[in-house]
């Protein structure tokens, strides 16, 4: 049965390319409540079981607004991230960032050195034009994860507090 399985995923063809019409049509009117309730709850639970997550990418599927699954790819090196999301964008609706990372209550230092500075769990949902964000929190002794506020911007602003304005995909 197995060997079945793997002649049928070889021998299947090629997913073809996610135009942005296609996208919308998947993603419906307000796709990332939903989406991060779907993640938020996966994280979730291997936080609770394992004391931590993996510093993954995930494809989630969307019909008609509702996320219906997933596929995880775990990144070995943060380098690479802009390049698989911005390939796995090509394929999945959205594509969701998920990586364990410290944060501290304000930006008088960078959160590594803050003496106040506490672990979190960021999860950063990305669609080819948006991008929303929740920093959990969470006690890794306790093996307990917040739900934290989703995020999402709805201006972006230079260093300085000018405004930046939109940005092409390429650099």
């Amino acid at each position: 049965m197995g060997e079945a399985k793997r002649r049928a995923a070889h021998n299947a063809p090629p997913f073809t390319l996610l135009t942005e019409a296609a996208r919308s049509e998947k993603l419906g009117i307000d796709p990332f409540p939903t989406a991060f309730d779907f993640i938020y709850g996966m994280v979730e639970a291997v936080f609770t079981k394992a004391g931590g997550v993996n510093h993954e990418l995930i494809g989630i599927d969307f019909e008609n607004g509702k996320p219906t699954g997933v596929n995880v790819l775990l990144v070995n090196n943060v380098e690479d991230v802009p390049r698989l999301r911005a390939r796995m964008l090509e394929r999945w609706a959205m594509v969701a960032h998920v990586f364990e990372a410290w944060a501290a209550p304000d930006v008088s230092v960078p959160a590594r050195a803050h003496p106040d500075r506490y672990d979190i769990v960021a999860i950063m949902l990305n669609t080819s034009e948006f991008m929303a964000v929740a920093n959990c929190r969470v006690d890794v002794a306790a093996k307990t994860i917040e739900r934290a506020e989703l995020m999402i911007p709805d201006d972006v602003q230079g260093r300085l507090g000018r405004s930046i304005g939109p940005r092409t995909m390429v650099s």
